[in-house]
C-alpha cells in the first residue's frame, strides 16, 4: 500500500505514519510527503526513518518536490493542510464576538465557513489530480472544514472522499470520565452508534456500555444526584483540566434537558446547544480583543510553531537508543503512536479489514429522512473494502432541524466553491442556523465576509451585494 501525505510537514504524520507502520494487518509499502514547506517535510520524513517500528519493517520513504510524483498510484491519500491568514481568522472572530457568535476553525463556525473556499479549493484540485494518477485511491480530509471537503470530492469528482475528525475518540474519553474514570476506555467497552453533523453528532440510544444501555446507565447515574467529575490526573495542565470538566458538565446538562447525549465533547458543538449559556464568554473575549491583540496572537502562534519545528529538529539530532520511544515527551504528544488514529483505521478499512469508524460523507439513505446530498456524519462498517452505516440511523428529534441546516449549509458550501456563484453562496449563509435571519445574524455574515475578501473569490465576495442590509 502507498500512502501519501500531503501537507506531510504537519508533525501529526509522524504519529499516524509510526502506528501505520506498527500495524501487523498493513503492509506498507511506501510513504510519500508532500509539502510546499520541504524543509518540514524533510523534517518528518527523517523521524519516521529514525523510529523502530520503520526499522522492524522499513518502506520507501518519498521525499517529493512534485505533488503528482506523490499522488502517483497511491491507494491512500492524507490531507493536513492550513491554508488561511492567521490574522484574517483572528478579525474573523473578534467580529463574530462582537454579534455574539462564537467563532473559529471549527467546522460549525462562521469562521469555518470563510475559511472554507481557500482550503477546498485546494482539495477540489488534489482530487482532480488523484482522477488522473491514482483514481482507486481513498481522498481522507483532516482539514477544517471536513464536510465540506467531502461534499466537493464526493459530490464533484469521481474520488470516493472522507471527512475525518480526530474527535471521533473523544467519546472513549468522555463516557468514561462521566463514569468517574480519567482514561480512554477500551474498545470492547463500548457499542456506539453516532449520526450528525461533524462536532454536532449525537449518541445513538442503542448505544451499549460495558454490556448495558449507555442511556439507561446515565439515567441511573442523574437519578443520584451526586454527580461530580472524574479527578483527573495530575499531568494535565490548568486550562486542560478546565475545558474537560467544563464539557463534561455540558454534555451532562444536554443530557439531562434533552435526553441525548452528544457524540464528542468539541466546543463549537456544546457552543452550538449552548447549554447554561456556554458560547457567551468566549464570544465576549473575542469581542474585547483590540486589533493589537489579534496582531499579537498571530505572532504567538508564529512563534509556538517555530519553537515546536525546533524541538522537532533537536529530536531529529538525537540518537534513536537515546529516544524513550514509549514516552514521548508531554510536549509532543503528536509523535506516540495512537491505536485510533482514524487515519490508520482507514488504511484498513482500505485494505479490506472489517473496521467501525464515524466520517462526514453523503447521507445516502443513512440517515432517516435526510436528503442522500446532505453531507453528514454517521458511524459506518467497513467490510471488504464496502461502507455500510452501522445501524438505521436517526437524529433525535429535539435537535433535528438544527442538524438539517447544518447539514444544507456545508452542503451547499461546497457547491458554491466549486460553482464559484455568490447565489448559492448566499444560499448556504441562509441556511446557518444559529440567530437565523436576525439583524445581528446578516450584520456578522456582512462584516466576516468583507473581513474575508482576500481568502476568497471575487465571484463569491459579491455574496455582499446579496446579504440584507439591516
Amino acid at each position: 500500500m502507498k500512502i501519501t501525505f500531503i501537507g506531510g510537514g504537519s508533525h501529526r504524520f509522524a504519529s499516524t505514519a509510526r502506528t501505520l507502520l506498527a500495524s501487523d494487518d498493513l503492509l506498507i509499502d511506501e510513504i510519500a510527503l508532500y509539502d510546499i514547506n520541504k524543509t518540514r517535510a524533510d523534517a518528518v520524513a527523517s523521524f519516521i526513518e529514525k523510529t523502530p517500528e520503520f526499522t522492524a519493517k522499513p518502506c520507501r520513504i518519498l521525499r517529493s518536490e512534485n505533488l503528482e510524483t506523490a499522488l502517483e498510484q497511491a491507494d491512500l491519500v492524507c490531507i493536513v493542510i492550513f491554508a488561511n491568514d492567521p490574522r484574517t481568522l483572528g478579525l474573523v472572530n473578534q467580529a463574530c464576538g462582537r454579534h455574539g457568535f462564537m467563532s473559529n476553525s471549527w467546522p460549525m463556525s462562521p469562521g469555518c465557513t470563510l475559511r472554507a473556499p481557500k482550503v477546498c479549493s485546494i482539495v477540489l484540485d488534489i482530487a482532480q489530480k488523484m482522477e488522473r494518477l491514482c483514481p482507486d485511491a481513498w481522498l481522507l480530509d483532516f482539514s477544517n472544514p471536513v464536510s465540506v471537503a467531502s461534499g466537493i470530492i464526493n459530490h464533484h469528482t469521481k474520488i470516493k472522499g472522507f471527512g475525518i475528525c480526530e474527535g471521533f475518540s473523544n467519546h472513549l474519553w468522555d463516557i468514561s470520565r462521566l463514569f468517574g474514570k480519567d482514561e480512554m476506555a477500551l474498545e470492547t467497552d463500548t457499542d456506539m452508534h453516532c449520526a450528525g453533523v461533524n462536532h454536532f453528532s449525537f449518541v445513538s440510544p442503542k448505544s451499549l456500555w460495558k454490556g448495558r444501555n449507555l442511556y439507561q446507565q446515565l439515567d441511573e447515574l442523574i437519578a443520584k444526584d451526586n454527580w461530580s467529575p472524574a479527578v483527573l490526573a495530575e499531568s494535565w495542565s490548568n486550562e486542560s483540566r478546565m475545558s474537560i470538566i467544563g464539557g463534561l458538565e455540558q454534555l451532562l446538562l444536554g443530557y439531562k434537558r434533552y435526553g441525548y447525549l452528544l457524540f464528542s465533547s468539541e466546543a463549537d458543538g456544546l457552543a452550538s446547544m449552548n447549554v447554561s449559556g456556554f458560547a457567551e464568554p468566549y464570544a465576549k473575549r473575542m469581542a474585547e480583543q483590540s486589533d493589537d491583540q489579534v496582531e499579537e496572537m498571530v505572532k504567538i502562534q508564529q512563534q509556538e510553531r517555530h519553537k515546536s519545528d525546533q524541538k522537532f529538529s533537536g529530536l531529529i539530532n538525537m540518537a534513536p537508543q537515546e529516544m524513550d520511544w514509549n514516552q514521548v515527551d508531554a510536549e509532543n504528544p503528536q509523535l506516540k503512536k495512537k491505536i485510533h488514529d482514524l487515519m490508520v483505521l482507514m488504511a484498513r478499512a482500505k485494505s479490506g479489514k472489517t473496521v467501525r469508524v464515524a466520517t462526514s460523507v453523503p447521507n445516502n439513505g443513512a440517515i432517516k429522512n435526510l436528503p442522500d446530498r446532505f453531507i453528514v456524519e454517521f458511524s459506518q462498517v467497513f467490510e471488504n473494502g464496502q461502507m455500510r452505516p452501522s445501524i438505521a440511523h436517526e437524529l433525535p428529534t429535539p435537535w433535528y432541524s438544527w442538524i438539517s441546516a447544518f447539514a444544507a449549509h456545508q452542503t451547499l458550501l461546497a457547491d458554491a466553491i466549486v460553482y464559484d456563484c455568490p447565489e448559492t453562496f448566499f444560499q448556504a449563509i441562509s441556511c446557518y442556523p444559529v440567530n437565523r435571519d436576525s439583524t445581528q445574524f446578516w450584520k456578522m455574515w456582512r462584516e466576516v465576509v468583507e473581513i474575508s475578501r482576500n481568502d476568497i473569490s471575487p465571484n463569491l465576495a459579491k455574496v455582499i451585494d446579496l446579504l440584507p442590509k439591516v
